[in-house]
């Protein structure tokens, strides 16, 4: 937790946080725990960068707004703040997919919380309309 915290002191802090929590031993580790639960890992990570987490085409595409005048010019508008859109309905999807699944990876590790805490039914009944 404390080199998590002080990732932001120091390049070497940065690149020691960097290496530890590399996408690869995430993936490692959570295809450790489950295999089904790497796999679909693995469609949301693509998923979100294909829409756009880093910088590409598709992501650029989606938020931008093209105008051509009269006169030949073209304007290009970005959008950083979508109103009721595809773009906005498509993230609040994935956006609840993710955190199930993650409560799903937390389920697998921890399995006797959950059950003492009576999370597992509900997990389950929830992830039935998803």
């Amino acid at each position: 937790m404390e080199r998590w915290l002080r990732r932001g002191d120091s390049d070497d802090n940065r690149k020691v946080v960097r290496k530890e929590f590399h996408n690869d031993k995430i993936r490692a580790y959570i295809e450790g725990s489950s295999l089904v639960m790497r796999e679909q890992f693995d469609h949301h990570y693509s998923q979100l960068i294909e829409f756009g987490a880093h910088p590409n085409e598709m992501g650029y595409s989606l938020n931008t707004i093209m105008h051509r005048n009269d006169a030949g010019g073209t304007t290009i508008q970005t959008v950083y703040l979508q109103a009721d859109s595809m773009q906005l309905d498509n993230g609040l999807k994935v956006a609840g997919q993710i955190g199930l699944w993650a409560l799903h990876l937390m389920q697998l590790l921890y399995s006797e919380r959950f059950e003492l805490l009576g999370i597992r039914a509900d997990l389950e009944e929830v992830r039935t309309r998803f």
